[in-house]
Order: C-alpha cells, then sequence, then structure tokens
C-alpha cells in the first residue's frame, strides 16, 4: 500500500511540474498597425504568442487576465478577463490574437498601449507573467534567451533581439 501511495504521490508531483511549466508568454503587441497580419481575417490586430517546452498543450481552463494603467494614478487596475472555453491547442509559438473574429486562437479584447501586464493562471496557479511599458506602433515586446524588452514583432519564431527598455 505505501508503495501504491508514494508512486501515486511522485506521478501526481510530476504531473503538476510539467503541466505547470509548458506555457509561457513570448511576445506581445499593442499596436499592430502594419507589421503582422491576422491571416484569419486579414486585419492586424493585438496579439499574445505563447510558447509551449514542444509540446502541445490544450488551454481549455486557462484564465488569462490583462491589467492595464489607470489614467488618473498610473497604477495597474484589471481591464479584462478571459477564461478560454474550448479546446484550443496551443504548441511552441502560437498566437492569440486580440480581435471580435470568433474562433480558437481569438479573443474579444484589447490590451492597453500605455502600458500593462498579462498574467495566465491554469486552476489557479499561476503559470506566467509579463509587464510591458508604454508600446510604439509596430513594435512588440517580448522575451529572447538575454532578457525582455521592445522589439520588431516577430511572432512565429523563436525571438532573437530585444532592444533596451
Amino acid at each position: 500500500m505505501r508503495k501504491k501511495i508514494l508512486f501515486s504521490t511522485i506521478i501526481t508531483t510530476l504531473w503538476v511540474t510539467v503541466s505547470f511549466a509548458k506555457v509561457s508568454i513570448s511576445e506581445l503587441s499593442t499596436c499592430n498597425y502594419s507589421a503582422f497580419m491576422n491571416k484569419d481575417n486579414y486585419d492586424f490586430s493585438n496579439y499574445i504568442e505563447f510558447t509551449t517546452d514542444g509540446d502541445s498543450v490544450n488551454m481549455n481552463g486557462y484564465l488569462i487576465i490583462h491589467y492595464g494603467k489607470q489614467s488618473v494614478k498610473g497604477k495597474l487596475v484589471e481591464r479584462w478577463r478571459w477564461r478560454v472555453s474550448t479546446d484550443w491547442m496551443i504548441g511552441p509559438n502560437s498566437i492569440l490574437w486580440l480581435d471580435d473574429t470568433r474562433k480558437d486562437g481569438h479573443a474579444p479584447y484589447k490590451l492597453d498601449a500605455d502600458g500593462g501586464s498579462i498574467v495566465i493562471y491554469e486552476e489557479g496557479a499561476l503559470i506566467d507573467s509579463i509587464t510591458y511599458g508604454k508600446m510604439d506602433i509596430n513594435l512588440s515586446y517580448g522575451r529572447t534567451t538575454a532578457g525582455e524588452g521592445y522589439m520588431s514583432p516577430s511572432p512565429g519564431p523563436p525571438n532573437t533581439q530585444a532592444y533596451a527598455d
């Protein structure tokens, strides 16, 4: 009986560790006016790019929250929260378009161009978060192996170079 409980505990711990470590935010754009086209509706939409450790992840049940700056005090306040309610499968470098298209990989929200934060939860556990400053037209903010910063929009391939904040 002890072996069975120990084995079950180890498997559960490994599953929790692996499932929570898979998804991260790699890039976002709040002012995509002509840099990267959303081919689902031929528009230039805001986007959040997610990356995984190589495996596909079903985002159903994940909660994504956007905090934007409050205009008066400059503090971050919750702007929107969106719980993924479909079996949206993502792999390395998958894009969530922020527009009004009603299909997987799209959410009916926008990101604040004055700066903000994106936070991802799975079953109440914090998975990842990223905070960005004021964005200019056709720039994105993302992560590289060297850190975070502004960059030319490059959803799809891995991010290679970020400019200083």
